[in-house]
């Protein structure tokens, strides 16, 4: 058996030290990146059942512009792509997540020929388009001035749509 010095188990000591603090970065990149997978997953279903409601929805309850999910009113009777939307469970609903110049929910409807028309004019035939975008946020590093030691950035923006056929 061999008698480590002073000085080595110093080294030893620094050693591991040096070895925790990679680990540790690797585990909350991981935990940051399954967290933002999360999102975009939730993000993406709800999206779909947003889609799945305007496709049956009678073309003047259709909403006429954009929305965010910021605080949203449960279930929202006067626009049921936005109910259908923002009150899935998991879906960010706080102003910081939709904060950005391009972040909303936008509802876009398409004839039967691919051309972009007013979703009251809609027809049978046709197409529904719900796209979401929403700022994420990771948790590990924002500090909120802008600076972060860490390798990874403060915010990242999750863009996802769904399109159905409109009946």
């Amino acid at each position: 058996m061999k008698i480590l010095s002073k000085q080595q188990k110093g080294q030893t000591l620094i050693e591991t030290a040096f070895i925790l603090i990679v680990i540790l970065l690797i585990l909350l990149g991981i935990s940051e990146f399954s967290r933002a997978w999360f999102v975009k997953n939730t993000l993406k279903n709800a999206v779909r059942q947003g889609a799945r409601v305007a496709a049956v929805t009678p073309r003047d309850n259709l909403p006429t512009t954009n929305f965010n999910c910021v605080n949203p009113t449960c279930p929202d009777t006067a626009n049921p792509v936005k109910t259908a939307v923002c009150c899935q469970a998991g879906v960010p609903k706080k102003a910081e997540n939709w904060s950005g110049s391009a972040d909303g929910v936008t509802l876009t409807c398409k004839n039967q020929s691919g051309t972009v028309i007013a979703c009251n004019t809609i027809i049978s035939g046709g197409s529904v388009d719900v796209n979401a975008t929403s700022t994420f946020l990771f948790i590990i590093g924002n500090t909120g001035t802008g600076n972060s030691l860490l390798p990874w950035p403060k915010a990242n923006s999750l863009s996802t749509t769904a399109s159905m056929r409109y009946e």
